[in-house]
């Protein structure tokens, strides 16, 4: 069984001395594992998706530009592709789901933004 981990960036959206206190950035969620490739052992990176955030002292995240409706349904996509075991892939949503939280309902984009994964 191959150890995959979660992996967050951040990467900053903007100028922070307009929006002081407000911090917008975006995050991006990695899953890492290592393959063996004869006597080497590469590390494989598949970026899962992106989000655009704006953070507030003292409050939760607010997603940014409907970057959270396309997020959800490419995750899950991109895990399908990998066709990992149920249990496995369950883990890594709920790894996932501890920061940015599923949508309560069903959510059809009706904008879907564009990043080049």
């Amino acid at each position: 069984m191959v150890k995959m981990e979660i992996r967050w960036s951040r990467q900053s959206q903007g100028f922070h001395q307009a929006t002081y206190p407000n911090r917008s950035h975006q995050l991006t969620v990695s899953l890492a594992w290592e393959e063996s490739e004869g006597e080497r052992v590469v590390e494989q990176v598949l970026p899962l998706g992106r989000v655009i955030v704006e953070e507030s002292p003292g409050q939760e995240m607010k997603f940014l530009f409907g970057t959270d409706l396309a997020f959800w349904p490419d995750i899950q996509q991109k895990l399908d592709e990998l066709g990992l075991e149920a249990t496995r892939k369950e883990e890594i949503l709920a790894q996932i789901a501890e920061v940015v939280p599923k949508p309560v309902a069903e959510t059809t984009p009706r904008f879907r933004p564009r990043f080049d994964i």
